[in-house]
């Protein structure tokens, strides 16, 4: 007995979502879970395409309109 398990009625189990983790010996272990860090999915909002390619256009037609004109 740790401080890591509460024991009543002659059961023991783990405190703070820690899990038990039997040893070669026979005693018993209280460990913290290992989490693997959840990887964010990248996504790519189809419309913000649509207006990131509008804007290259407007740019290009407004460098041609400026360019017509500057002569």
């Amino acid at each position: 007995m740790t401080e890591q398990t509460e024991c009543r009625d002659g059961r023991c189990i783990c405190l703070f979502e820690r899990n038990p983790f039997f040893k070669p010996d026979g005693s018993v272990e209280c460990r913290a879970p290992i989490n693997k860090p959840i990887e964010q999915e990248k996504y790519i909002d189809p419309a913000m395409i649509g207006v990131l390619v509008a804007m290259a256009v407007m740019f290009i037609i407004i460098c041609v309109v400026l360019r017509l004109f500057s002569k």
